[in-house]
């Protein structure tokens, strides 16, 4: 029999993966169990210890690669490239030095590639004014109960009392360290070493009985980042009066510490001189599987919040980091948070069209003196075809760079001292989004300062469009950025994620957006951000439990993300939206919005305006009485042997399935 159940609903709430309720049907017995397919899925390519080898490898560089048909057992035939699967259409590509292109030449079946992309932190800094009251809940009482907060970025002081429990127990479940590489590995990944709850439990023993409680769980957040956020998260308060309020004191914690990126990933960018901290996407993403496999086995909320990003990326949800949060989001107890980041100070995109009588475009790009190497991206829509031509400042020029249109295809040049590399890309959308991207890939060595012409040949038009990106500003020296850019689409990948929330970072000392944050909307113009929340003045704790007053971008990020961990307990906790997830609380986020008189909303700054988090939980409680009373109606409703579950399926086939069921 051909049947489909759309959708089940138990009086307890949605039933998750590895729930089973039983009922009747007339008298006879009828089961349901949910089952989870990711379960029966297999890992293939290469093994996790033949993986460890390459990941570390330095001859070998990796992408991260979407793809079609037995690429695993194909690529086997080659020994310059290994796939290492991460589900049955994600992998990571590791493909030795200068080869790429013959990879991707043999195996078309790969879709989508990327380089792994450099990111960097949001903006976080102490600040020496005053720390602003911005945390007003109002009258709520929720702290956090019952919902998992994962912080994705530098670690935790995880002998702070305020992340344990007040028997001194930890409020965190697991550390996955992937800096270190001693001790156990989570399974199914390559690198790094996890400490679960019971080894964190041990260490803070250690440290109370005088032991080095470093020789247990060796993990230390040195810079104290990722604790500022935690403590804006889910700090507990020590005693009474005490000056440091967070939004869920009662709260768990998942944390990842991110490694540093590999060495040959980026010299492949040109910014292994860079001496702060950069990270691999690769990482990242590795980062969120995690963060999946865990959700999927503990089945409760989770809200993460990775503070980082990279300026590379179509900015519409095409990354394939993208594609990959979206892929595992539709678990609705899994939500990803984020800022739209610190880029919207700086000049680092320009948009333009064709027209029927001019189809040749100039871009200009001032490079600054002291630009060592640059990259930068440019965009346009299938079917559209151009060509380019390059005038260096010194006057030398290529006049035309007709570059095959396969995907893979590079050309090298020189322009005096400078080594022009440009590549090929096409990059296919997700679900639902019927275009095919096309990108050139710009990488300029030993850059001569001055003004640079890009000249865009439309070959072919049907869209006229394009779009150039550079590199995030923290790769860019001053003076650097293209003449003629526009603010808008200056949000940081992943923020540009269809299933993502996503908050402007707004100095409410001011009453405006900080100059850094980064604008919208998405470049297929969906609403990023939706609402815009206070980043300034905001005190928390950094190392050694020290009090600090901080301000920035991930500062807004982070009390977006308490504020969603309070949704959580409240939607599906207690049971007062039970359905709820992304795109519903963004609803309930942009009810409680503050707006301008005169101001046009939605807007590139603040989305649907400014965040009143007292109104917000207002509101809640107004919806918490509502639903009380709808429970209560349909309580009285229920009748017979069905009560507590509602199946909705097509008349037809319920018809079906009860007739089959009474005469078997």
């Amino acid at each position: 029999m051909d049947s489909l159940i759309y959708f089940i609903y138990h009086s307890e709430g949605l039933l998750e993966v590895g729930d089973s309720v039983m009922f009747n049907i007339g008298e006879k017995p009828f089961g349901l169990c949910l089952k989870n397919t990711r379960e029966s899925e297999e890992q293939i390519g290469i093994t996790p210890e033949e993986a460890e080898k390459y990941y570390f490898d330095e001859n070998y560089q990796t992408y991260f690669v979407e793809y079609v048909g037995d690429l695993p057992s194909e690529i086997n035939n080659v020994d310059f490239a290994h796939l290492f699967s991460t589900n049955r259409f994600f992998a990571i590509l590791f493909v030795k030095k200068g080869m790429i292109s013959e990879v991707l030449k043999r195996f078309p079946q790969i879709i989508n590639l990327e380089r792994s992309a450099p990111f960097t932190l949001f903006d976080l800094y102490e600040d020496g004014n005053v720390a602003d009251v911005v945390i007003n809940r109002g009258d709520t009482t929720l702290d956090g109960t019952g919902v998992i907060v994962a912080i994705v970025g530098t670690g935790i002081d995880y002998l702070n009392p305020r992340f344990m429990n007040s028997d001194n127990t930890t409020r965190i479940i697991t550390i996955w360290d992937q800096s270190i590489n001693e001790g156990n590995t989570p399974p199914g990944l390559v690198f790094g070493t996890q400490f679960t709850r019971e080894n964190i439990n041990e260490a803070i023993k250690a440290s109370e009985s005088g032991q080095n409680p470093y020789e247990v769980v060796s993990h230390k957040d040195e810079t104290g980042y990722g604790t500022a956020i935690a403590g804006i998260v889910g700090g507990r308060n020590l005693r009474d009066m005490d000056i440091i309020t967070s939004f869920a004191p009662n709260c768990e914690f998942i944390i990842v510490k991110l490694k540093p990126i590999k060495k040959s990933n980026a010299e492949l960018w040109g910014i292994e001189d860079y001496e702060n901290s950069i990270y691999d996407s690769n990482d990242i993403v590795a980062a969120f599987r995690y963060l999946d496999e865990i959700q999927q086995r503990l089945r409760r909320p989770l809200v993460v919040y990775s503070a980082t990003g990279t300026n590379l990326g179509g900015h519409d949800g095409g990354a394939i980091a993208e594609r990959y949060i979206d892929s595992i989001t539709n678990n609705r107890n899994f939500t990803f948070v984020t800022s739209t980041g610190n880029q919207g100070d700086r000049p680092i995109h320009l948009r333009g069209s064709f027209s029927e009588s001019d189809t040749r475009k100039e871009v200009q790009l001032q490079v600054g003196e002291e630009q060592k190497n640059l990259n930068f991206f440019l965009y346009v829509i299938a079917p559209d075809q151009v060509s380019i031509g390059i005038i260096s400042p010194t006057g030398e020029k290529v006049e035309k760079v007709n570059i095959q249109p396969i995907n893979g295809q590079e050309i090298s040049l020189s322009l005096g001292e400078s080594r022009i590399t440009i590549q090929y890309f096409t990059e296919r959308k997700g679900p639902g989004v019927n275009r095919l991207d096309q990108r050139l890939d710009f990488f300029i060595r030993n850059a001569v300062g001055g003004i640079w012409t890009i000249i865009i040949f439309g070959e072919y038009l049907f869209n006229g469009e394009y779009d150039l990106w550079l590199e995030q500003k923290q790769f860019l020296k001053e003076g650097t950025g293209f003449i003629g850019a526009i603010p808008n689409t200056t949000l940081m990948t992943p923020a540009t994620s269809q299933n993502i929330i996503v908050c402007a970072s707004y100095n409410q000392l001011e009453g405006k957006v900080f100059p850094e944050s980064g604008k919208g909307f998405t470049r297929d113009g969906r609403i990023v951000p939706t609402i815009a929340i206070p980043g300034k003045t905001i005190r928390t704790i950094g190392v050694n439990n020290k009090s600090m007053v901080v301000s920035g971008t991930a500062v807004a990020g982070a009390i977006l993300t308490g504020i969603v961990t309070l949704m959580y307990q409240w939607g599906i906790i207690l049971g007062n939206d039970i359905n709820i997830y992304y795109s519903k609380i963004k609803s309930y986020l942009i009810s409680a919005a503050e707006r301008e008189e005169g101001q046009v909303y939605p807007n590139i700054e603040t989305g649907f305006g400014v965040l009143n988090i007292k109104r917000l939980f207002e509101i809640l409680n107004q919806v918490s009485s509502e639903e009380r009373r709808k429970r209560e109606v349909a309580s009285k409703k229920v009748k017979g042997s069905l009560k507590g579950l509602f199946i909705s399926i097509p008349k037809e086939l319920c018809r079906r399935l009860k007739d089959k069921i009474i005469n078997d």
